[in-house]
């Protein structure tokens, strides 16, 4: 007789890692639905929301095709977020090549993501101009990661993003007042 199986939200995390690595469809839809809008609306704080939801969904596509060697050893949300930090980074440096050359050659050129870029972060509670990295962990915070996942996800250490984030609550204390004189 078969062993029972385990509903995937009991699963620990290895165990979950190991499901995925398996390639077990459930645990695959469980960590897609638990993740992805969150992912997605992290994205979009570099790269606009179409832009995002497609470098999410290429980050899952990516996972899958090295599912039998993937190890996120920072745990998978931590992973599945530098992931796509990264590439957002990376679409925003090709983005940032590209209008080079095209200011070269004497056009201008501004995307529609762009300025989808330009809005939302304006849009997200006046925080368009707070410097990124305040901006990054303030933001991560918000959706509930703690100091020890957003420093493995931003690749500094705690302390660091802890004064990160005092920079950045000060930045939005400093507006607050401001904008109430």
């Amino acid at each position: 007789m078969p062993a029972p199986r385990v509903a995937p939200e009991a699963k620990s995390e290895r165990a979950v890692i190991a499901g995925m690595r398996a390639g077990d469809g459930h645990t695959w839809e469980m960590v897609y639905k638990r993740h992805y809008a969150e992912l997605v609306q992290f994205g979009a704080s570099y790269v606009g929301r179409s832009i995002s939801e497609e470098l999410t969904q290429d980050v899952f596509a990516t996972i899958w095709q090295k599912r039998e060697t993937w190890d996120p050893l920072g745990g998978i949300r931590a992973y599945l977020f530098t992931a796509v930090r990264n590439r957002a980074r990376n679409a925003l440096a090709h983005g940032a090549v590209a209008r080079r050359a095209a200011t070269v050659s004497g056009a201008v050129v501004k995307s529609s993501s762009e300025c989808a870029v330009e809005v939302e972060l304006t849009l997200l509670a006046g925080c368009g101009d707070m410097p990124e990295e305040n901006r990054l962990v303030v933001g991560l915070r918000s959706i509930g990661m703690t100091y020890a996942q957003i420093a493995f996800v931003v690749d500094k250490t705690i302390k660091s993003v802890e004064h990160d984030a005092v920079d950045g609550v000060r930045w939005l204390a400093q507006r607050i007042t401001h904008r109430r004189k």
